[in-house]
């Protein structure tokens, strides 16, 4: 009996282990390794044999007044209803209330740990997910945190970690989530590739090569054309856009650059110097106005600025682009703004080239509504959009670590099909 209860106790322990680098589920030693004792009969043996190894004591939580718990059922309700809404960024903050009122408490631990993950704050939601393994009253919840861990470990990179937690979430409770994700993992990793960009491709850019900024202009005018129909005298030459309130010599480092790719499409361009020359590094965005069928869009700037980090000189450079399309036909407006913060790494003694190998977002706003109120015929009734007024919008937080690490997380809102593959944490430098 003492050897099964040594065996179950030595089990917990390793099983903690294997899914966590939180050391202190593990065994410690205090003082010098003792000596050897003398050999014993196996009567005292018997008489003297130290107590069995116990499961680590589970965490005590104080009182909580009823007042609390109120509050806390409250914050838990929201954050979950949020949660199920995919507004993870608020359903965090209000997961994080709930524990304010109750501490340590397995469920609102649990579903912080999940909320954090989606909104991509995967160090709170490793924290989060650790804690819930260590409070949980039952398996279930042990289960769910150690998947939790694994989706953690899997989005940074660490596989054999992500197949632990999940073989120890399966252990505890057989669930078909949980074998798809291990069976996958079981697949060659992928070819390790750049960091995501905000388009469903890389951008091929124009004139890479360094030369004089006159050359650089004259080949972007050339090379952004998209319509051989156009008469090149009717096309504006490319010019550089004023930078507002730049920082002192960053117009010696970077500039932006406006071509008129077509009559009615214009593209922006970032350029920097290096010691051979100037050369293109990014696009920034395109802007369509054909001056017709209700379609604007303008481009603006709102902050750049050259942040260090461990001696790398960062340029931080936000776009923000406003499109506005009235449908007349239907009665309807359609108004949608983005703002991304493209990153990028400046040249300089350790870096020849500047490059730009991140855009992530800041912000977006989406809406659609009719344009008036008059009363609709039947059969512009039948072509409207259903459900107006629409609404989206989502606010995110870009942070960069001295480590070179940039995490990208959900405040706000609902990210969509462009902002969702953004969020988590990449390399920057």
């Amino acid at each position: 009996m003492i050897a099964r209860r040594a065996s179950l106790s030595s089990a917990l322990v390793l099983a903690l282990a294997a899914c966590s680098r939180d050391e202190s589920v593990l065994p410690k030693r205090s003082g010098p390794t003792a000596a050897p004792a003398p050999p014993r009969t196996a009567s005292t043996a018997a008489s003297t044999a130290a107590p069995p190894p116990r499961a680590p004591a589970k965490p005590t939580a104080p009182a909580v007044t009823p007042d609390a718990r109120k509050a806390y059922a409250v914050h838990l309700a929201a954050g979950r209803k949020l949660a199920a809404d995919k507004r993870w960024g608020e359903a965090t903050a209000e997961l994080d209330k709930a524990l304010a009122e109750v501490p340590h408490d397995p469920r609102a631990l649990l579903d912080l740990g999940w909320a954090a993950f989606q909104a991509g704050d995967v160090k709170k939601a490793e924290r989060a997910s650790r804690e819930a393994v260590r409070r949980a009253p039952d398996a279930a919840t042990r289960a769910k945190a150690h998947y939790n861990l694994g989706r953690v470990a899997e989005a940074e990179g660490k596989r054999d970690l992500a197949a632990r937690c999940y073989g120890e979430s399966l252990r505890l409770r057989p669930n078909e989530t949980v074998q798809r994700q291990l069976d996958a993992l079981t697949k060659p990793a992928p070819a390790a590739s750049a960091p995501p960009a905000t388009s469903a491709a890389p951008v091929a850019l124009p004139c890479t090569g360094a030369t004089p900024m006159d050359e650089l202009t004259a080949c972007l005018g050339k090379a952004t054309r998209v319509d051989d129909d156009d008469d090149p005298a009717e096309l504006r030459p490319p010019a550089l856009v004023p930078i507002e309130a730049a920082p002192d010599g960053l117009t010696k480092r970077v500039s932006i650059v406006q071509a008129q790719a077509s009559r009615t499409e214009e593209v922006l361009l970032l350029v920097a110097s290096s010691l051979r020359g100037w050369s293109t590094v990014a696009e920034l965005t395109r802007t369509f106005n054909p001056g017709a069928f209700g379609i604007s869009e303008e481009a603006s700037f709102p902050r750049i600025e050259i942040r260090e980090h461990k001696g790398a000189k960062v340029l931080w450079l936000e776009v923000q682009k406003r499109r506005a399309d009235s449908d007349l036909g239907v009665d309807e407006i359609e108004s949608d703004d983005t703002r991304d913060v493209v990153l990028c790494l400046l040249a300089d003694e350790r870096r020849r080239e500047t490059s730009c190998p991140l855009r992530l977002p800041l912000a977006t706003t989406y809406k659609r509504e009719r344009m008036s109120a008059a009363e609709l015929d039947d059969e512009t009734k039948r072509l409207a959009t259903p459900g107006l007024p629409i609404a989206r919008e989502a606010t995110f937080s870009v942070t960069i670590g001295d480590d070179g690490v940039v995490t990208t997380r959900l405040v706000k809102g609902v990210a969509d099909e462009r902002t969702r593959p953004l969020l988590g944490a990449r390399r920057l430098f």
